[in-house]
């Protein structure tokens, strides 16, 4: 598949577009959760029972992986928002959920670094998994959300390049208009069906918290299911649509 840009100069008249996303298949590489990280379980922990800088070491330790973690899911969201692959509102808001977690986990670790006793200091660190999950929910809600931030700014430059590409089926020769015609319904077709797949996509991963992790697991489980059902949709869609888009532009040049 070629890039939306390159589809996109291609055009008869050479239609202009400011910063182009790079090829669909930039969403199917971060659809993967791409930011491998531990397992948010527990390891053992051999402290004696009131060895405290023990413990505290070891959840200093565990805090500090975490917050590798997030600052590379920060690094992933600020690539792509200079590159233009997600908005600055998009980006503003997962730097936002990212900046909250590493404020929480450096005031954790200040008041865990400050306990005097090893049996606070274990109760103070198991909060790393139960209070944060920062590899369990965190980091692959907030890649999938990465991924779908991209798919949204997708999705709407094909759907700016609508009124551009209706115009650009006057260009296609008689006898493959009845084609043009049948692309054009197809991409107009893919990209309602993205948009609501978007809308489910949007509404579930709103319940990938924390707290439903925790509490209410089913319901976690159900709306990630869910998630990744419909991102695999809009991708699917959105690299129909270009598709469309590429043979549509095929046939305008055709003689």
């Amino acid at each position: 598949m070629q890039k939306i840009s390159q589809l996109v100069r291609q055009l008869p008249g050479r239609l202009p577009l400011a910063s182009m996303l790079t090829a669909v298949s930039l969403t199917a590489v971060l659809s993967g959760a791409a930011l491998a990280a531990p397992q948010d379980t527990k390891p053992n922990q051999s402290c004696g029972a009131k060895d405290v800088q023990c413990v505290i070491t070891f959840a200093d330790q565990r805090i500090q992986e975490r917050q590798d973690a997030l600052v590379k899911l920060s690094t992933k969201v600020t690539d792509l928002q200079q590159k233009h692959h997600i908005s600055d509102t998009e980006a503003d808001n997962l730097q936002g959920n990212i900046k909250a977690d590493k404020d929480g986990l450096n005031d954790l670790k200040t008041k865990i670094d400050a306990t005097t006793d090893a049996k606070t200091a274990r109760e103070e660190a198991k909060t790393i998994y139960t209070q944060f999950r920062i590899f369990a929910v965190v980091i692959p809600r907030d890649t999938k959300r990465l991924h779908l931030d991209v798919e949204l700014q997708l999705r709407d430059t094909l759907e700016d390049l609508k009124s551009k590409l209706e115009s650009t089926l006057d260009k296609v020769p008689a006898d493959k208009q009845d084609q043009a015609k049948q692309d054009f319904t197809d991409y107009k077709s893919n990209l309602t069906e993205a948009e609501a797949q978007i809308d489910v996509a949007q509404t579930a991963i709103a319940q990938l918290t924390v707290d439903n992790y925790n509490n209410h697991r089913d319901v976690y489980e159900t709306n990630l299911k869910t998630l990744d059902q419909a991102e695999t949709t809009i991708h699917k869609d959105l690299h129909a649509a270009a598709k469309d888009l590429h043979e549509i532009n095929k046939l305008a040049k055709k003689k």
